[in-house]
């Protein structure tokens, strides 16, 4: 670009000079013919001529003289200051040619650059697409194996659900039988009181009995008293908005249990595990560092349970006494935010009731009043 620019340069002043020496010409003629008509006129006498032509002689030469001398100036002029552009441009084009000179060493670490950066991204692209085949593997490998654990959870679902049916039926058949026991043990009672009564009737008692020979016999008869005694059963109801459930209480346990539902560790550092029995408040209050893996149960034991203290599924608490689990319990978890994870309500809850048979005693009867006492019954 600078090497056009110089040689435009060249050309244009070339011009510019030549049209100068054309106008200096120009008007050295002019003058040459006007100075001849002058002399013409003026001249008109041939004895002068000479005289004057002589004189015009050196008038011409004078003005070629300074002309000439003019056109000298004007050319050392034009070539100076003719130098001092092409000098101007040639320091100029040897910048630029120094600046492109390092334009160009520039382009080429930059390629070079850019040469590793392409291979880099090549090895990088290669290996992103080994590592996109392998996790659609670990997908698929995960697929299977959670299709697989439905599967099997389905069918735990059906054993569970079919042991709940038999662990139902069951339960009614022992109902029925328990029913059946009852009504057999009351009929056995009015029986005896029958057989009792006879007894008194026909003088016969355990100590009035004298022992006789021939065909009497000693009969062996147990008596059975029928007590009846409550069953209670602890049962409870949970709630909770996060994983961490409280597991069922056990009246006059010296433990609570909670677990980690969900599918993630839990920190329930902080957090306080606390109890409510009919007035009495116990709480405990978990390290910072405790850590609740998932499937994991934390057991809080009283100080006097005789527990070792292995963190962190066996916590013992520091303070004498512990847990007061009675007939009503309200037990609650906190996290350290004081918002509440879960929450679980137990008392005791009458079942049913039990009969008790106990005593025997012996009595002696005659062949035949055996045989009435038997049919009586």
């Amino acid at each position: 670009m600078l090497e056009q620019q110089l040689n435009e340069t060249r050309v244009r002043k070339q011009i510019e000079i030549s049209e100068i020496d054309g106008r200096l010409n120009e008007e050295y003629e002019a003058k040459m013919g006007k100075s001849m008509n002058v002399s013409t006129r003026v001249f008109e006498n041939k004895a002068n001529l000479t005289k004057h032509l002589i004189t015009l002689v050196f008038y011409l030469q004078e003005l070629r003289d300074g002309y000439e001398k003019q056109l000298l100036e004007n050319q050392k002029e034009f070539s100076d200051m003719y130098d001092d552009k092409i000098k101007k441009l040639q320091d100029k084009l040897d910048e630029a040619k120094m600046k492109n000179a390092t334009s160009i060493n520039d382009v080429r670490e930059m390629t070079t650059k850019v040469s590793a950066l392409t291979s880099r991204n090549v090895e990088l692209e290669a290996s992103n697409a080994s590592l996109q085949k392998r996790m659609a593997e670990l997908q698929k490998e995960m697929d299977d194996l959670s299709a697989h654990m439905r599967s099997e959870m389905a069918r735990k679902d059906a054993e569970v659900k079919n042991k709940d049916e038999q662990m139902e039926a069951m339960t009614n058949d022992y109902k029925v039988l328990m029913e059946t026991k009852v009504a057999i043990d009351m009929e056995i009672a009015a029986y005896r009181k029958l057989l009792e009564g006879e007894e008194a009737r026909l003088g016969l008692s355990p100590s009035a009995s004298p022992e006789v020979a021939g065909p009497s016999r000693g009969v062996k008869r147990k008596r059975t008293f029928i007590e009846e005694e409550d069953v209670f059963e602890m049962v409870s109801e949970h709630k909770g908005l996060g994983n961490v459930v409280i597991e069922p209480l056990e009246k006059g346990s010296k433990c609570i249990k909670v677990t980690n539902k969900g599918e993630g560790d839990i920190n329930i550092g902080g957090w306080t595990l606390s109890n409510d029995s009919n007035g009495t408040d116990v709480a405990y209050k978990f390290h910072r560092t405790t850590t609740l893996k998932s499937g994991e149960t934390c057991a809080v034991w009283s100080a006097d349970a005789g527990q070792e203290h292995n963190p962190p599924n066996s916590l013992v608490m520091k303070k004498e006494g512990g847990w007061v689990i009675g007939a009503q319990n309200l037990t609650t978890l906190n996290n350290k935010e004081g918002e509440q994870e879960a929450e679980r309500k137990s008392w005791e809850e009458k079942r049913q009731s039990s009969l008790h048979q106990s005593g025997h005693y012996r009595s002696r009867y005659l062949a035949n009043e055996e045989s009435k006492s038997c049919a009586i019954m």
